[in-house]
């Protein structure tokens, strides 16, 4: 199997964290923490170091063991097949969330008059297509798309900044409750997506702990500064409204003052966010049939996603669902792997 350099799983960990941003984790952060959001992005920021560092031990401590083989080997056969398996059919739904999110806003900022069914076809196809030609490519993909957004990011934040408004964030600290709060919500929909870089193929005696640290950080920067220009230009109670403020924001970008109405082409960053994050996810679960039925397991996504959309794909659910699975699991499966470790230790005849 071929391995990720650098440049590609900093892309990766890129759109990773940013995929649950647009329509997701900042409207519920808006909604409770209002003008204080984007102190609840700083608070989360902090938060979310504990998760990376585990992600980072889990990426150092497997070597070129698979995810499945790591957690048999920390937990047992038994229990870690269980995990393994209990992994695979939340991701499964998880995956289905996020491809709900995402065509709902096409549907709802570029097609409005498509059938639904069309949409979820059109766009998973190309990503089926994406998955099957490999990691590689998903890395090399991802790394394209990595510039392609940081020249659309650039273009939106030299446009917006002069806009800012800073009576819109008055009173400062009059929802502080509500900003620990919503900092967990920050913590599970944008840092611990971070969990899938632990199944990813590393090139060997290579060290990804220093970047995949600094893009946390970038990604802190960005999502922070997006938010405060969200709540500055919009105000909070237009910015609480829209289902996707992000997309209004945008609305105000002008370039050199004469080309406006640039919000569908700069939209394409919460695009490519949301399709890396896809096409990382539906590898990680073909992981679990050895990278076979991957045309299977996108039907699967598929109908999932358009008959239970309203149902079993809300956020309250996801956000308990991503907690347990993708923090609480995985050390759970380290804390036994120590004790294994240290029983095993005293075993050992002393000289």
């Amino acid at each position: 199997m071929k391995s990720l350099n650098k440049l590609e799983i900093s892309s990766i960990t890129y759109f990773l964290m940013r995929s649950c941003f647009m329509g997701i984790s900042l409207n519920y952060i808006l909604k409770y923490a209002k003008q204080d959001s984007y102190l609840s992005m700083i608070v989360g920021s902090i938060l979310g170091l504990l998760p990376v560092v585990v992600y980072l031990y889990i990426i150092k401590d497997k070597k070129e063991q698979s995810l499945k083989e790591y957690l048999q080997t920390k937990a047992g056969k038994i229990i870690g097949t269980l995990v393994w398996i209990f992994m695979f059919f939340f991701t499964l739904i998880f995956t289905c969330y996020v491809f709900h999110e995402f065509t709902h806003f096409i549907q709802i900022e570029y097609l409005s008059k498509t059938p639904r069914i069309f949409i979820l076809f059109a766009f998973l196809l190309p990503l089926l297509y994406l998955v099957k030609k490999g990691i590689k490519v998903i890395g090399e993909v991802s790394t394209i798309l990595f510039y392609f957004s940081i020249l659309l990011l650039l273009i939106t934040c030299s446009s917006l900044i002069f806009q800012v408004d800073f009576e819109n964030l008055l009173p400062i600290f009059e929802h502080t409750n509500q900003v620990w709060d919503t900092s967990f919500i920050y913590v599970g929909f944008n840092v611990l997506p971070l969990f899938f870089l632990t199944n990813l193929p590393f090139e060997k005696n290579t060290h990804y702990g220093k970047m995949i640290t600094g893009i946390y950080f970038l990604n802190m920067i960005i999502l922070t500064i997006t938010t405060f220009l969200t709540v500055t230009i919009l105000g909070i109670h237009l910015a609480s409204t829209y289902i996707y403020p992000e997309f209004h924001l945008l609305k105000q970008v002008s370039v050199i003052g004469l080309l406006g109405h640039l919000e569908s082409i700069l939209a394409f960053q919460g695009i490519f966010d949301s399709y890396i994050m896809l096409a990382i996810a539906l590898y990680f679960l073909s992981t679990f049939t050895e990278y076979k039925h991957i045309v299977e397991l996108s039907f699967v996504i598929f109908l999932i996603t358009y008959l239970f959309s309203n149902s079993i794909l809300n956020a309250q659910f996801m956000i308990y669902g991503i907690y347990l699975v993708y923090l609480i699991l995985p050390c759970f499966v380290i804390i036994i792997g120590f004790i294994k470790r240290l029983f095993h230790k005293k075993k050992l005849p002393q000289r």
